[in-house]
This record gives structure tokens, C-alpha cells and sequence, in this order.
């Protein structure tokens, strides 16, 4: 048996690359815009605008959902800035978290969106910008964010016409 080199090998070598891009959905590759150098693909748009639908029961439009996914790409891009990303494990807690809210295993909930044609990262992707994004707020707005039970309670005896004693 004799083993081929040279221009077999690349022809096999671009036969299998071929068929490997073939098997790619053209919608996850194209672009539809790029926030400060990371791209959003049309695929992203039509899982985000699939679960908005889902969750909200309205349509959104097109442009609606590109804003959000702008919007989110923003901040994490921001919280990465400030080196605060949200670990996985907290948002594969909030993940299961979301599960049990609907009365649903994790298992269950994964299969209730795939159904649905959602891809459940669509949903990790929109929790972790937003938990990403509340660190630098958080870190930057301290003591506007932060209030004490004492004032708490003070205000809502003060709504009551109580006194605080």
C-alpha cells in the first residue's frame, strides 16, 4: 500500500474543509453588524427575537432586538474593561434558577426552549451582560446603591405618618 503526499493530501484536506463548511448554517456567519470590533450575527438576532417572543408573547421588531443585542455586547464589553465578567457558574446558577421559577427541571426548561427553537445560550448570553454590567456599576455608584435598613424603614414610616423611634 502506498501512501500519498503532496497534491492527494491537499485535495483530501480541502474535500474534508469543504465539507465541514458546508454543514454550517450560513446564518450563524453572517454578520449583521460589528460593536466595537465583536459581531453580531443574523443568528443572534433570530434566537434573541425567538425568545423575546417567547417570554414577552409580542413580536419584536427587527431593530429592537439588534438595540438589545447592541446594547449587551456594550456592556459586557465594558465590564471586560474593568476585568469583571460574571463567572459561568453564577450564570449557570441563574440558568437553573430560571428553570425552577417556571416550575421545571434544568433538563426540562433546556428542552421547553429547544422546542421552541430557542437555543438556551441565547438566554446565558442576555444574563451574563447583565450581571457583568451591574459589577462596574455597582463598583462606580457605591454609596448611591447602597442603602441603610435604618433609612429604609424611616422612609416607609415616614409614607405611613409614623414616627421612627
Amino acid at each position: 500500500m502506498r501512501i500519498r503526499t503532496g497534491k492527494s493530501l491537499c485535495l483530501a484536506a480541502a474535500m474534508i474543509a469543504a465539507s465541514f463548511a458546508a454543514s454550517c448554517p450560513t446564518a450563524a456567519q453572517q454578520v449583521a453588524v460589528f460593536v466595537n470590533g465583536s459581531p453580531i450575527t443574523a443568528y443572534d438576532i433570530e434566537q434573541r427575537s425567538k425568545f423575546t417572543q417567547l417570554s414577552t408573547h409580542k413580536a419584536p421588531s427587527r431593530q429592537e432586538v439588534l438595540d438589545a443585542l447592541i446594547e449587551e455586547k456594550i456592556k459586557i464589553q465594558e465590564a471586560l474593561r474593568y476585568n469583571m465578567d460574571t463567572p459561568k457558574a453564577e450564570i449557570d446558577r441563574a440558568f437553573s434558577a430560571m428553570a425552577s421559577r417556571g416550575g421545571m427541571a434544568l433538563e426540562q426548561f433546556t428542552q421547553a426552549l429547544a422546542s421552541r427553537g430557542v437555543n438556551p445560550d441565547t438566554i446565558r448570553a442576555r444574563m451574563r451582560s447583565e450581571t457583568a454590567w451591574n459589577q462596574p456599576v455597582r463598583a462606580r455608584f457605591p454609596a448611591t446603591l447602597a442603602l441603610a435598613e435604618k433609612e429604609v424603614r424611616h422612609a416607609v414610616l415616614s409614607q405611613a405618618g409614623e414616627t421612627d423611634t
